[in-house]
């Protein structure tokens, strides 16, 4: 430690002397160092927090854990043992941050689920308590890759579930200037997506096993790849909740103007708007095709799934690293 606090201050120094340095590898190496120990210690923090004694149902595991920590603690004296412990304590810290997106998204996919709520809440308990025991194992290397992977699994299904339930608003997303979707559109981009969430939901809280694992993870990605459109409309409306965009009337959408640099969405605002487009252009194509038989509409409803998914993703490895 200190010598990442030397190595740092030397490179910051050098770099007022010369800040044409900013490229040299030595200097950034040890600049990210230092901002690597200061994360470190955040995490440290976070778990003297979370895993401290106190009165609630979890008490007993939660110390078997700080009891797991400690020991990983004084393992890291040993410098071959530093590099496991450092990747078991980052990686219980993007559990707890898995953990606490799935407890903000609960609301929402509940009320999407509707009488599913108590067999989603027994799958929860009985993820988090595999979970804990795998935490609190003396001597153990966390919950393992089968528990981790089931974690994500939940939290990528409840984000869906949350963005299909704010699919059912987009008033302040529709005042947005970069956005628009008409209401015969929406009911274009929702067709038979409620059978799809049942067939998620019930390969969800059908786990744990390896074969649930895979099946809900393939219902997913089906569904993500039939239904982007909506999902991404969802996770729009879902962020502008979030953003604070409110409701406006057509005069004060004219006066945001488009989207510009640094504004809401910018980034993304051309794959948004050829969403948007494509949308509209496929309702309009639909309404001589009903049956959705024709070539020109197919291949369009296939253009816009793959240009829906694309732009959702690129929103998702967006969130991450911010």
């Amino acid at each position: 430690m200190r010598n990442i606090n030397v190595n740092a201050r030397d490179a910051a120094v050098n770099l007022l002397v010369d800040p044409t340095n900013i490229t040299n590898p030595g200097e950034l190496t040890a600049i990210a160092s230092l901002h690597t120990l200061a994360d470190d210690f955040a995490i440290l923090r976070r778990f003297s927090s979370r895993f401290a004694p106190g009165t609630e149902s979890d008490d007993k595991a939660n110390t078997a854990i700080a009891e797991r920590l400690l020991a990983l603690g004084q393992d890291m004296d040993d410098e071959s043992l530093r590099p496991l412990s450092l990747e078991l304590y980052r990686t219980l810290n993007e559990h707890l941050d898995l953990w606490d997106e799935i407890r903000e998204l609960r609301d929402a996919a509940d009320r999407v689920i509707g009488d599913r709520r108590d067999d989603l809440t027994l799958r929860l308990q009985n993820l988090n308590n595999q979970w804990l025991a795998g935490w609190g194992t003396p001597g153990g290397r966390g919950a393992g890759e089968g528990v981790a992977e089931d974690l994500r699994i939940m939290r990528d299904v409840l984000r869906t579930l949350a963005d299909v339930n704010a699919f059912t608003n987009l008033g302040p997303l529709n005042s947005w200037p970069g956005f628009e979707m008409s209401a015969a559109s929406r009911r274009l981009v929702t067709q038979d997506l409620t059978g799809e969430l049942d067939g998620l939901v019930s390969e969800l809280i059908r786990g744990p096993s390896e074969i649930s694992r895979k099946r809900t993870f393939g219902t997913l990605t089906s569904l993500r790849g039939s239904h982007g459109p909506a999902l991404l409309t969802g996770r729009l409306a879902r962020l502008a909740e979030r953003d604070g965009l409110t409701l406006a009337g057509p005069i004060a959408e004219l006066g945001f103007g488009p989207p510009v640099r640094d504004s809401w969405m910018a980034t993304h605002r051309d794959a948004i708007a050829d969403v948007c487009w494509y949308t509209a252009e496929l309702t309009r194509v639909v309404a001589n095709d009903p049956d959705q038989s024709e070539t020109r509409t197919q291949e369009l409803r296939a253009h816009l799934r793959w240009r829906a998914l694309r732009t959702l993703e690129a929103i998702e490895r967006n969130q991450i690293t911010r």
